[in-house]
């Protein structure tokens, strides 16, 4: 594999507005690598598309040598993506997401506590707290407890697999 990320000629329109426009870009395997831009520049959009969740109009991108279109079931086995507006159940508290989407991945936090230790012991005081109420960064610290619970459970599926 050559790049971890390829992206040849990617366009994407919602309607009359063009979000992407020939974008080409690669990275390679260990370089650093940030897309910046102002609201609506269309980053969320490209990052949408290489984790499989949004098909491009126009071109073509690979993560991990893989086709983000033929083999998109395969990258989203490999790929966590943390947005920046989150889907949280507002009427749950902060422990009772993390319990259900450690569910949906049929692990649980104890299971995994040793993986999530460092940031679930930030969150731990808002643990019966609405998410609603929480500040920025402690929003962070539990999107990165639950991709890292989503990441186990996937490299675990992927053991029993082979």
């Amino acid at each position: 594999m050559d790049y971890i990320v390829s992206v040849k000629g990617v366009s994407k329109s919602y309607g009359e507005v063009q979000a992407l426009k020939d974008v080409c870009f690669e990275v390679k395997p260990g370089e650093i690598f940030g897309l910046i831009g102002p609201d609506g520049a269309g980053k969320t959009t490209l990052f949408r598309i290489l984790t499989t969740l949004v098909l491009a109009d126009e071109g073509k991108a690979e993560v991990c040598g893989q086709d983000v279109v033929k083999n998109y079931k395969e990258i989203r086995r490999q790929a966590g993506y943390m947005p920046g507006r989150f889907s949280l159940y507002q009427d749950l508290s902060v422990e009772e997401n993390l319990t259900f989407f450690a569910t949906l991945f049929n692990t649980t936090i104890r299971e995994n506590y040793a993986l999530v230790k460092g940031i679930y012991q930030q969150i731990e005081p808002f643990k019966p707290v609405s998410y609603t109420h929480l500040r920025a960064h402690e929003t962070d610290s539990y999107l990165v407890c639950r991709l890292l619970l989503e990441k186990k459970k996937k490299k675990n599926s992927k053991k029993k697999k082979n």
